[in-house]
Formats: structure tokens, sequence, C-alpha cells
């Protein structure tokens, strides 16, 4: 924060200077001739059919059988600066307002914005979860509880920006700018969680939603004949003053065997095998700060620029002591990452242009260790006063490496070709490589690359038509993938010893469920067809039509015979006409079609 408290209080000097010097040469006065003023007053009439989370995910107004609807703009013209203001309202929960102000002939710019709006969320009651194997001689086990099955979920979001920007009057070029966003979230919402062995049984809860984002950005802008320099620092902090809701758990017990026996029950409890509750469905705060310097040099026939950025994410919520179970690692865990990027283009000459760009980005995350807290046994035929762990003589406890870790190389080039006066050719190609750094304790692919081949035209064919058509092949080796994601097949399982359904009742789950996984599974694609076309066509002075078609096909191939496919289109026709001054008639029809078909194993537990 010294940082920019430092930049902050500068800003405001040169504020409280340039307005000083200008006060005198100013004349206010107010002339109603100047004055602007837009009023509307309408009335909605409302009618809900179906579920409002899904279609009337951001109406508050949805529910009701009318509303009024306000709407106005203000607007002041003065010698050497103006005023707008604008106000939109609906109701409680679905307003916009803003105002500009510009000062001593925009020397000194002001800007604020306020938007606030209601999002519907989804209630999951939860009875998808009944779909589970029953074994011989009971019946499905697959439980679940929904504490708040009549409660109705949704989050206010409310949003202020605002924006100050000087241009020093005494040094052409320099600009000082500060921006400041702060929002709001405040509801309801479900959170679920599950039972501490298998996962038997699923609850529910309701959530009550509190939490403040607040953004300073300050900024410097200077530009000295063809050079151009900008530095920019964020900070960003992140509140929660959200219930922690926490779920009840006993001792296990073996429901076949007196109380105190607890070796059926061993392999499957995860953690912790105490009474009491523990908390789930956290949103740690955090903190952010981000450093952006640009630089720009525009020279005769060429043009480059250059970027870095460094930045750094903390959960300062992570650091209250040691606990797992509790979100806690004795020290806050970061995201650090920083990236260099540049660019150059080349105008070869009148007709011909070159672009180069280039991308190298780090990501680096902390690792933690997770103690697992284990139960130890005290009945049965074996492996009295031992964990699980213990008697199988291997151990659970294990180190997190995060999935961030990771880099990243790109480069990409393209050339344009005025082939003739209306028509215009685009050639690109663009190849990306992902290094992912923790790849095989996540059991996903290493590295992928990624190359794509373009090309486009746009064309005038004659006076008020143009026509754009535009294709691009994608090529991805190794596409992001999830080793060993599918259950064993009846074949592979027999192999293996058992059949699907008949496991181990003192089985751990990771060595013979999760272990015994086959196959690769994804829902990337290996390749992409994308084709794209575009018209705009004047056909006279009042009617104006546009069309636009987008096909998209993807697949992946590689993945041990459940293939993965997309199969997109987007297509539309718009018509304006225009019959007289200040009257617009808009047509518009728009379809959307888009099909993917993928395979994963949706694992089931027998409680």
């Amino acid at each position: 924060m010294k940082i920019t408290t430092t930049v902050l209080i500068s800003l405001f000097i040169a504020l409280g200077l340039a307005c000083s010097a200008l006060a005198e040469d100013a004349q206010p006065y107010f002339d109603p001739e100047n004055l602007d003023v837009e009023i509307s007053v309408g009335a909605s009439m409302n009618d809900l059919d179906g579920e409002g989370s899904r279609v009337a995910e951001y109406d508050s107004t949805a529910e009701k059988n009318s509303n009024w609807i306000f709407d106005g703009r203000v607007s002041y013209f003065m010698d050497g600066g103006a005023i707008d203001a604008y106000g939109n309202y609906l109701d409680g929960d679905d307003q916009e307002y803003g105002a500009n102000l510009d000062i001593f002939n925009r020397i000194l710019l002001l800007q604020t914005d306020y938007l606030r709006f209601y999002h519907r969320l989804d209630h999951n009651n939860l009875n998808h979860l009944l779909a589970s194997l029953a074994r011989s001689g009971q019946g499905a086990t697959l439980y679940h509880t929904d504490f708040n099955a009549m409660d109705d979920y949704g989050i206010t979001r409310s949003e202020w920006k605002s924006e100050a920007k000087l241009n020093v009057p005494t040094f052409p070029g320099l600009s000082f700018a500060f921006n400041h966003r702060f929002e709001e979230r405040k509801g309801m919402d479900q959170a679920r969680t599950m039972s501490k062995c298998a996962s038997c049984h699923v609850v529910g809860m309701s959530k009550a939603i509190d939490e403040t984002t607040n953004e300073l950005n300050p900024s410097v802008n200077l530009r000295i004949g063809p050079m151009t320099l900008n530095y920019d620092f964020l900070y960003r902090s992140f509140n929660s003053g959200s219930d922690v809701p926490e779920n009840l758990y006993m001792e296990v017990q073996n429901p076949g065997l007196p109380a105190g026996n607890l070796d059926g029950f061993d392999s499957r409890v995860q953690f912790d095998n105490t009474n009491g509750s523990l908390p789930f469905s956290r949103t740690p705060e955090s903190e952010k700060w981000s450093h952006k310097v640009k630089m720009k040099a525009d020279l005769p026939g060429n043009t480059v620029n250059l970027n870095y950025v460094r930045s750094r994410a903390t959960n300062t919520d992570s650091d209250d002591g040691a606990g797992a179970l509790y979100g806690n690692y004795e020290d806050e865990l970061a995201v650090d990452y920083w990236a260099l990027n540049g660019g150059w283009h080349w105008k070869i000459n009148k007709t011909m242009g070159f672009t180069l760009k280039g991308k190298y980005h780090d990501m680096d995350a902390d690792e933690v260790t997770v103690d697992v807290v284990e139960s130890i046994s005290d009945g049965g035929a074996a492996g009295v006063g031992q964990t699980w762990a213990d008697f199988l003589g291997t151990g659970f406890d294990f180190n997190r490496y995060s999935a961030y870790d990771e880099q990243e190389y790109a480069l990409e080039a393209k050339f344009a070709w005025k082939l003739l006066q209306d028509l215009k050719l685009k050639f690109g190609y663009e190849v990306e490589y992902l290094d992912r750094e923790n790849a095989e304790y996540h059991h996903v692919v290493d590295d992928t690359t990624s190359q794509e081949f373009s090309i486009g035209s746009h064309w005038r064919p004659m006076m008020g038509l143009k026509v754009s058509a535009d294709y691009a092949f994608t090529y991805v080796d190794d596409p992001y993938e999830f080793h060993d994601a599918m259950c064993p097949s009846w074949e592979e399982a027999q192999a293996l010893g058992f059949v699907p359904g008949t496991y181990s009742a003192n089985s751990d789950y990771a060595r013979y469920v999760y272990g015994v996984r086959t196959a690769d599974r994804s829902n990337q694609p290996e390749t992409v067809h994308d084709m794209r076309f575009k018209t705009h066509w004047m056909a006279t002075g009042k009617i104006n039509t546009n069309l636009h078609l987008h096909y998209k096909i993807a697949e992946s191939d590689d993945l041990g015979g459940t293939d993965w496919e997309q199969d997109m289109f987007n297509g539309g026709v718009n018509v304006m006409y225009t019959p007289m001054t200040k009257l617009g008639i808009n047509m518009g029809y728009n379809y959307f079609y888009d099909k993917y078909e993928a395979m994963f194993c949706s694992a089931f537990y027998n409680g």
C-alpha cells in the first residue's frame, strides 16, 4: 500500500496545482441554452412461466406483475468543459447511474459509473444422487439431505467504478490517471459437501454471501516524440464476511459389528475419525498486486511494442495454524506470475504488411504438505491398534503440488496483402507451447503444442457491398487430457482379479478403485476447423443488411475408442430500415446450434 499511497498523494498534488493555476482564467456561468435534459418513463408487464433461475437468470423484475421504468440524462456544455450524467431504474436490484465531467478543456477528466443487478442461482435438490449400484442383499446406499429445501438462492451484485485523469498542461504528453473499483456481492447460495468416509452421504446447506472487492489502480503515461511509455500499478483486496457452514461428523461405526469395532470402515475413512463439526465451502480472503510496464515506438514504416507484467495473488486466510481440513497451512499461499510479450508491425509497402508477436509467461504457486489424520482400528480380525496405512505398510500423507505451475511460449505471424483495390488477403500462423511442471501429480499430459493456420479475405465487389471470409485450422499435439480416467471394463477387471461392483470392502480407493482406471479422456480437441462468412450490404440509402455465418467442427480421435467431437453452427441476418430522420426499424434473426460428445467415468460409492 505504500506505493499506492505515494502515487495517489502525488496525483492529488498535481491536480491541485493544475486547478489552482487555471482557476483564474476560468469564467464559469450558467447558460440554459447549453442544458440538455432527457427524461423517459415507462412500464413493464411481467409474466414468469418456468424456473426463474433458468428463464430469468438476470431479470430481477420477472416475478413482479408490473414495474415502472425510469430513464434520464442531463448534459451541460460550458466554456472549457462539459458535464454529462445518466440514470436508469427498474427496481432496487436493477439500476444503473453514471456521470462524466470535463474541466478546463480536457485537462481534468472525471468519470464514475454505478451498476446494480440481481443474479438468480439454481437450487440443487440433490435427487439425481440416488443413482448408485445396489449390491446383493441391500438397496442403493448413496444418501442425500437438503437442509434448506425451501430456500431460494440469488446474489445481488453492485459495482462502482471511478476514474480521474489529469493531462498536465505544462508538459504535453504527460498524464496521470487513478482508477477505483468497488464491488459488493450479497445474497444466499447453496453449499454442498459429503461425508468423510465413502461418499455415501451428500448434504446441501444455505450459505449467506457477503463479499467485497476493492481495487486501486494508479498509472502514468508519457509520450515523447515517437515513443510512448506507460506504468500501471494495481492493488486488489477481496474480503469475505460470508457464513462458513459446518457439517457435523460422528465417529464411523460398522453397522455389522458392535460399537468400537471399526475394522470394516478403516480403509474408507479418509481423514480424522473423530466426533465434531468441520467447516466446508470456505471462500478465503485474498490480495493481489501487479506491475505493468508498456513501451511503444511508432517509427517510419514500423511499429514496435514491448510489455512486462509481474503479479502476486495471496491467500491471506491460510496462515491461521496447521490443519489441512480447515484450509490452514501455517503460511499465506501465493501464486507468482510474470510475463513478457512484444510485437512488431512492418509496413512493407502500400499493399503489404507483416506483423510478428511473441509471448512468454511463467506461473508458480506454493506447495503445501497435507497431514492425513487416520483412524486406529480397535477391533476385528487384524490390524488392531493400527491405522490402515500401518496395516498396508505405507502412508497417505502427501504434498500438494499446484497445477498452476507452468510455462508458456507463443509466437504469431500475420501477412496482409492488398491484391486489388477492393480485395485484401490475410495469412496467419500461430504456435503455442505449454509446459505443465507438476503434470505427473495431477494425471494430465506434461506439455501441449498447438498450431493454427489461417487464411482470410476482405472483398468489396460493388459499391455498398462488403464480403469477408475466414478459415482457420488448428492442430493440437497432446491436448489437455486426464490420464486413466475410465473405470475398468469387465475384461480388464477380470484380468485384475475382480469384477466391477465387487471391490473388497476393506480396500483403499486410491489403490484398488482409482488405481485401476484405464484410458485417457479429454474435452479438448485435437483438430479444429473454423469457418466464418460475413456480408454488409447497403441496398439503398435507407436499408442496411448484415449476414453472418460461423461453423466449427472439432474432434479428438486419440482417446482409446471413445472420441470427443463438437459440431457448432451460428448464423443470423439483421436488417435496418430508416424511413425518415431519427426513426429506425431493426429486424433480425439468429440461429445457434452446438453439440459435443465426450465420455468420462462417473464413480459412485457403496457406503
